[in-house]
């Protein structure tokens, strides 16, 4: 049941509206890395990064649907949100925990891009990628721009 719960948080109608909400692990398809708080971490504004997967609820995300195919990923462990540091459309700017307040940089949406799938930001439109393109477990999330063949800003979700 997970699974398909998953996989219907992936799925996207043609008016490009998420269809269901799903509960797990936020995995970076170049690295198998998981979404994770900084170091541990799951305070209000750290820096989110990759960790190997280890069960822990600050791995562990819901993906909650807002409006119009988008949806903001919610800490299952803590009820904080994915955010842009600062709700900034700067090009690097850091991907962090924040309490939900509704804000656009606060909300998401899947797009299929090069065979996977993307996270792009409703405020700035940019992606969540690793920070220069780092395969390294620990390394740091911040937003960028689409890189067609950047492999560190594909992502699935994983039960």
């Amino acid at each position: 049941m997970k699974r398909l719960l998953c996989t219907l948080a992936l799925l996207v109608a043609s008016h490009g509206a998420a269809i269901a909400q799903a509960t797990g692990q936020i995995v970076n398809d170049a690295t198998g890395f998981t979404i994770g708080g900084g170091a541990g971490s799951m305070a209000e504004g750290v820096q989110l990064s990759v960790w190997q997967h280890d069960g822990s609820p600050n791995q562990s995300w819901s993906i909650v649907p807002t409006d119009d195919g988008w949806f903001k990923i919610v800490n299952a462990g803590t009820g904080l949100c994915v955010d842009v540091a600062g709700a900034v459309s700067t090009t690097g700017a850091a991907i962090v925990l924040s309490t939900d307040d509704g804000s656009a940089s606060q909300q998401w949406r899947w797009l299929d891009r090069e065979g996977h799938k993307i996270l792009v930001n409703r405020k700035s439109r940019e992606v969540i990628r690793v920070s220069g393109g780092s395969t390294a477990e620990g390394a740091v999330l911040v937003q960028w721009l689409y890189v067609v063949g950047a492999p560190t800003q594909f992502w699935h979700v994983s039960p």
